[in-house]
């Protein structure tokens, strides 16, 4: 698929780590009306969580039976993604892709060594115009949650290093497309969400405080044993950091790439 860069359809895109509150976010956007939320798709992520599939088996845009048909031909990714986006902008709605940057930046157990890049962005934006923005969440809060992840709980590869290292990569990367904290989000949901839509350049549907905690269409913590705190919640609030060691806190603070990501997303202040 190529076209004249004068004539690129859009795409919207929300970028974040694992377990830095994208789920949550995620079922927040996804509920409303207007938006069709794809969940954690990578360009090389197809066989875990495939863009087709969901489609077809959450927003029925495709039967079974051209599913079928789809899987048997030769589709690229971004041919793929056309396809959906065509149907998504019939139905008079808008597609959101959730990317699944855990690959890019983090990438166990699924890739040994990240490319500490945005592939989804460098694919799709030879074809399409794209409109991004990110969410973050501090990483010492986001380290622990990791942890707590199933298949990364006894990972003897991941290393507190080696995550920093792929955090401060996508915090340079949010800071220059722009970014919402997680942290903010909980404190002041109804706003955070309005300055999400007006990022994505979405319509703001103010009945998805209503809406977002049933909402079961994405991927993450309601679908995976992730021991999210908020899973069943149904109101958002900030919640106390978990309990770590002194020995945690004090590698992150002597760590260079730590000292850079939270000066680079305003987490400086925050205790540690």
């Amino acid at each position: 698929m190529t076209r004249n860069t004068h004539k690129k359809p859009a795409i919207r895109i929300l970028h974040h780590m694992a377990r830095s509150g994208g789920t949550l976010i995620a079922r927040c956007l996804g509920c409303m009306d207007s938006v069709v939320l794809l969940s954690e798709i990578h360009p090389y992520g197809s066989r875990v969580h495939n863009p087709l599939q969901q489609a077809a088996d959450w927003f029925q845009l495709f039967s079974q039976e051209e599913l079928v048909s789809l899987a048997g031909s030769t589709l690229t990714f971004v041919e793929a993604i056309e396809e959906i986006r065509k149907r998504v902008e019939a139905s008079g709605r808008q597609l959101v892709i959730r990317d699944w940057s855990h690959l890019d930046f983090t990438g166990l157990p699924f890739v040994e060594s990240p490319p500490y890049r945005i592939t989804i962005s460098e694919v799709l934006g030879k074809h399409y115009k794209l409109i991004q923005t990110s969410t973050v969440r501090h990483p010492l809060d986001q380290w622990i949650s990791l942890n707590k992840l199933t298949m990364l709980r006894d990972d003897p590869r991941l290393h507190a290093d080696h995550f920093i290292h792929g955090y401060l990569k996508f915090a340079i990367y949010a800071s220059k497309m722009g970014y919402l904290r997680y942290e903010d989000f909980t404190k002041e949901p109804d706003s955070t969400m309005q300055l999400l839509c007006e990022r994505l350049e979405l319509p703001y549907d103010k009945r998805w405080k209503d809406k977002w905690f049933s909402y079961g269409t994405v991927t993450g913590d309601n679908t995976t044993p992730s021991e999210s705190r908020l899973t069943e919640q149904r109101v958002i609030m900030p919640l106390p950091r978990q309990e770590t060691g002194n020995d945690i806190s004090m590698s992150f603070e002597k760590n260079n790439d730590y000292r850079k990501s939270v000066e680079l997303l305003g987490y400086t202040g925050d205790p540690i």
